[in-house]
């Protein structure tokens, strides 16, 4: 059960209940859930869009969405469609599958295009954590011009196997997809299961933080997911190749902010290093020491995590900088 003090769960609820919920319909039978958080700026500086991870949703990122606030942001979160509350692709909630990642790029597009003017402050930004990188860096691609910047936290643009060796981690699925087996719960992945264990022991140094993702999913199950399917893998792949393909990274040309984390074990840093090389307005930080989760990090690390993302932003639009905690 949540073992945090009851100000604490004050705290992220207060901060979760500020915004405004809604859902946008890409489809008629598919429901996209996101949410809004005003500035209390007279001129904020405009809007910061987060998108999560692989099993992450909004809720976990109460304090990211305080953060930018307090940096005189607006927010806009959202469920990636496939987890969170949004539609799933499949009807067991245990079972990550994504038929291609492309669809979420389009998500994303009819939010930023349809459903937020009028709603949110110019100019439009977006931090993306994780395997939000990959739809993410997608969308930079595809639409040009309609973000400011973007900052991105252990992006997936490559996947660590280790220990297995990569040709068997990419191999094996896509053998199963050909089999039928697209939705079958990949090699070695279980169905959602609360506590630190397995591969969720290096997430971050934080227990406190570390148990945000439980307490939520406690509060609500229906945020809960489970391991990734053999059409999750392939489908990540697919968007691997794109994304690394001839031309893409040097056409990129919005500004971005890139972090990665040292001792991360789920995604590949190699794969940061050498996309950052190709990126025509990148900056790539690395964080000693530092877990996958550098949002939900001990305050050594995410410290460190922050002043990067002012540092970065600051330079870019010359705001005041905020001297308060991340």
């Amino acid at each position: 059960m949540d073992s945090l003090t009851p100000e604490m769960v004050d705290e992220r609820l207060e901060i979760v209940e500020k915004g405004k919920f809604d859902f946008f319909s890409p489809t008629v039978d598919v429901k996209i859930r996101y949410a809004i958080w005003q500035s209390e700026r007279t001129e904020p500086r405009g809007t910061m869009i987060v998108v999560p991870g692989r099993a992450e949703f909004i809720e976990k990122f109460y304090d990211t969405i305080s953060a930018y606030l307090k940096r005189g942001f607006s927010v806009v979160a959202m469920d990636w469609r496939g987890q969170g509350l949004s539609t799933r692709f499949v009807e067991d909630r245990q079972k990550d599958y994504v038929p291609d990642f492309s669809i979420l790029t389009t998500d994303l597009h009819q939010l930023i295009t349809k459903v937020l003017p009028g709603k949110i402050p110019s100019p439009i930004y977006i931090t993306a954590n994780s395997m939000g990188g990959a739809p993410t860096m997608k969308f930079l691609h595809d639409y040009p011009g309609l973000i400011k910047a973007a900052v991105f936290w252990v992006p997936m643009l490559g996947v660590n196997y280790k220990p297995i060796p990569r040709f068997i981690g990419e191999f094996v699925p896509a053998w199963l997809c050909k089999m039928g087996l697209e939705t079958k719960l990949g090699l070695g992945e279980k169905p959602y299961k609360r506590g630190m264990w397995g591969w969720r022991k290096t997430l971050t140094h934080d227990m406190q933080r570390f148990e945000d993702h439980d307490f939520f999913t406690q509060r609500e199950p229906g945020l809960e997911i489970g391991g990734v399917t053999n059409g999750w893998v392939a489908a990540a792949q697919r968007i691997f190749k794109f994304l690394h393909g001839a031309g893409v990274p040097e056409s990129i040309e919005t500004p971005i902010l890139m972090v990665q984390a040292e001792k991360d074990t789920l995604v590949d840093n190699d794969a940061h290093i050498s996309y950052a090389k190709r990126l025509p307005n990148v900056g790539l930080v690395r964080i000693e020491g530092a877990y996958h989760e550098l949002h939900k990090e001990s305050d050594i690390y995410r410290d460190q995590l922050w002043h990067a993302v002012d540092h970065f932003l600051d330079g870019l639009d010359g705001g005041d900088k905020v001297a308060a905690d991340g």
